[in-house]
C-alpha cells in the first residue's frame, strides 16, 4: 500500500522586474535541507545556489531563473520563506543613542520593492554618448557586493552592469569587448559621470519596509528602514 500523499498549499506573486504573475508553494523539508547545507558550508556561491534552486523548485510552470535581477530574487526568497516558515521575523537593532540592543517585528507579506521616481537604466554622459545598464544578478555579483566600498568590487559591479554603450545612433553592445576594454571606459569617466552610474545604483529597485522603533532602554524615537533580504533576518 503506497503511503499518502500531502497536498501543498499554492500562492501567487508578481514578479517586480517583469510584471508577470506565477504561482509558487513554500519550501518543504527537502528545500529546508539544502538551505542549512549551504548556510553551514557558508560560501557566498553555495547560498546562491541554494537560494537559485529552492526558487527554482517551488516555482510552478518552470519559471526561468538564469538572469534574474538580483531584486527580484530577494522579493521571490522572501515570500517563500513568509509562507514556508513564518510570516513574521524579529530583527536585532542597535540603538544609535545608548547602544541597546532592541527586538523589532516584521510583517514580511507587507515588504514590497520599492522604486525611485527618479530611476532610470539610461545614464547620459554627454550629450551624444551615454550607458544602458541592466541590473545587478545573483549570479555575477555577491549580495554584499552592492554595499561594498571596495575600488575593485564597486568597479567590477559597475561593469557587470553595462548592457550598452551608446554614442549617436551607434550602439556599442558590452558583450562585444573584452572586460579591460570596459573597465579603461570606466577609468577614463570624470567624477561628475561615473555619480551619474552611482544614481542607477542608489535608485534602482530594493526590498524595503518602514517599522516603527522605540528603544526600550532610552525611548529614542524614530522609524527603522529595512533594505536588502539580509537585513530582514538579522
Amino acid at each position: 500500500m503506497p503511503l499518502p500523499v500531502l497536498s501543498t498549499p499554492t500562492y501567487e506573486l508578481t514578479i517586480p522586474s517583469s510584471g508577470q504573475t506565477v504561482q509558487y508553494r513554500p519550501f518543504l523539508v527537502k528545500e529546508e535541507k539544502i538551505l542549512l547545507m549551504a548556510n553551514e558550508g557558508g560560501e557566498a556561491s553555495e547560498i546562491v545556489r541554494a537560494m537559485k534552486q529552492i526558487i527554482g523548485n517551488c516555482i510552478q510552470n518552470g519559471y526561468n531563473t538564469d538572469n534574474m535581477p538580483l531584486f527580484d530574487v530577494e522579493y521571490i526568497f522572501l515570500k517563500l520563506r513568509s509562507k514556508s516558515v513564518n510570516e513574521f521575523s524579529e530583527v536585532g537593532f542597535r540603538c544609535p543613542e545608548c547602544d541597546e540592543v532592541n527586538r523589532v517585528q516584521i510583517d514580511l507579506s507587507s515588504v514590497e520593492i520599492f522604486t525611485d521616481d527618479a530611476h532610470s537604466n539610461k545614464v547620459e554622459l554627454t550629450n551624444d554618448i551615454g550607458l544602458i545598464m541592466k541590473y545587478p544578478q545573483l549570479d555575477s555579483i555577491n549580495m554584499n557586493d552592492l554595499q561594498s566600498t571596495d575600488v575593485d568590487t564597486i568597479f567590477n559591479v559597475v561593469s557587470s552592469c553595462i548592457d550598452s554603450i551608446y554614442q549617436g545612433e551607434e550602439i556599442h553592445d558590452s558583450g562585444d569587448y573584452t572586460k579591460e576594454e570596459i573597465s579603461e571606459f570606466i577609468n577614463n569617466l570624470t567624477q561628475e559621470q561615473f555619480l551619474k552610474i552611482q544614481q542607477f545604483f542608489d535608485t534602482m529597485p530594493k526590498l524595503s519596509h518602514t517599522v516603527p522603533y522605540t528603544c526600550n532602554k532610552c525611548e529614542y524615537d524614530e522609524p527603522l528602514v529595512l533594505e536588502g533580504l539580509q537585513n530582514f533576518f538579522a
